[in-house]
């Protein structure tokens, strides 16, 4: 299965796309500057 990157996936529509793949099995790269300070994507998988 090839992996599957997600650029900009700790943004408010890259965290949902991320979480969707992953509950699907598939490996995933997230690539993301996080410039805008949220770290959605951390807190997600933290919990």
């Amino acid at each position: 299965m090839d992996t599957i990157l997600v650029s900009g996936g700790a943004g408010c529509i890259g965290i949902h796309v991320v979480k969707r793949l992953v509950e699907a099995g598939r490996p995933v790269v997230v690539l993301d500057n996080e410039s805008t300070g949220r770290g959605m994507l951390c807190r997600l998988w933290r919990n």
